[in-house]
């Protein structure tokens, strides 16, 4: 009973709408969600996208959408053990966005520079470097990907949740991955951290936009390598269920549980400015973005004590009459 008054109590206190469901009704709803919906109310009718994967959901946090009044709504979604909180997302303001782009983007030219210059120094002392200069120039390339990374996420704040940005067409999404997960692996491989994939077996066609779907499954995988212990595995699993991709992602973790706070404020752009590691915070903010555009979740749970899972998923769309000339992207 104290465990579900905190749970209420965190409900509560939160500035934007949340509300708590148990056997599938909503039992408590904060004042920010009191007139958006009605305790008792079924939660199954508010939820548009990620309903098999809150059925199926044992543990963790799920990203879904739901509607309520017509109006489309991200969500984030934390199992308690007697009932869950639907906490619904803010958007970011978009004078905030636009500044962090234009940082962003005066950044980009100096960046590039340096990137050319120090992978022509290194391809001219290749041969000629012992052992602990190799591992100094895997850490400065390591380093240079992580700043275009930041960089490019902050340079494209301002537009990665507008609908005018889809550039939806048909794309073979198995060689999609599997260039995106050769770039990574020599990126891994640099760095000494162990990198497992387990692709696709089979050719998988559909509707993606191959810009935002890339980011987001590169923003997740290096988010496993930047919060796991140093030289421990990152493991990638891709597979096809119907009409659904699924990407998994685990690492190694420290043993502590992921509480509400933690996984809320990942979420919610809010970095501890103590830890170095979490970057600008708007990493999860593409890969949301991209779950939300494809109709699909994001499923972030703890298995064992010191494993983090996260499961992206994204609808295999078919292509429109009058669109298979999007073919001619498939390499």
């Amino acid at each position: 009973m104290d465990t579900q008054k905190h749970g209420m109590d965190l409900i509560e206190i939160m500035p934007y709408p949340a509300f708590a469901v148990q056997n599938g009704a909503i039992v408590y709803a904060n004042n920010a969600a009191a007139q958006m919906v009605a305790v008792g109310q079924a939660v199954d009718t508010l939820i548009a996208v990620g309903g098999q994967e809150y059925a199926e959901m044992a543990e963790g946090v799920l990203c879904l959408k739901i509607v309520i009044d017509d109006v489309s709504y991200g969500a984030s979604v934390l199992r308690n053990e007697e009932y869950d909180v639907f906490l619904l997302d803010l958007e970011i303001q978009d004078a905030h966005l636009q500044a962090i782009a234009l940082a962003a983007q005066e950044m980009r030219k100096p960046l590039a520079n340096l990137m050319t210059v120090s992978d022509r120094y290194f391809a001219e002392r290749k041969g000629e470097t012992s052992q602990e200069e190799e591992k100094y120039i895997a850490e400065t390339n390591r380093s240079l990907h992580q700043m275009l990374r930041l960089v490019n996420n902050m340079a494209d704040a301002s537009c990665y949740q507008k609908a005018s940005t889809q550039q939806l067409q048909l794309w073979n999404i198995s060689c999609v991955t599997n260039d995106l997960l050769d770039h990574i692996a020599i990126l891994m491989r640099a760095a000494g951290r162990p990198f497992v994939c387990t692709r696709l077996e089979n050719f998988v066609f559909g509707m993606i936009d191959k810009e935002k779907f890339e980011r987001a499954l590169y923003n997740l995988i290096s988010n496993a390598a930047k919060f796991s212990p140093e030289y421990s595995p990152v493991t990638v699993s891709l597979t096809q269920k119907s009409k659904r991709l699924y990407c998994t992602i685990e690492n190694r973790c420290d043993g502590t549980p992921l509480n509400p706070k933690t996984i809320f404020n990942r979420f919610m752009r809010r970095p501890g400015i103590e830890d170095g590691r979490m970057g600008v915070g708007l990493g999860m903010v593409f890969a949301r973005s991209a779950a939300t555009l494809h109709n699909g979740t994001i499923l972030v749970s703890q298995p064992a004590p010191d494993t983090i899972r996260v499961t992206f998923s994204i609808e295999l769309k078919d292509s429109k009459p009058g669109t298979l000339h999007n073919r001619v992207p498939i390499a």
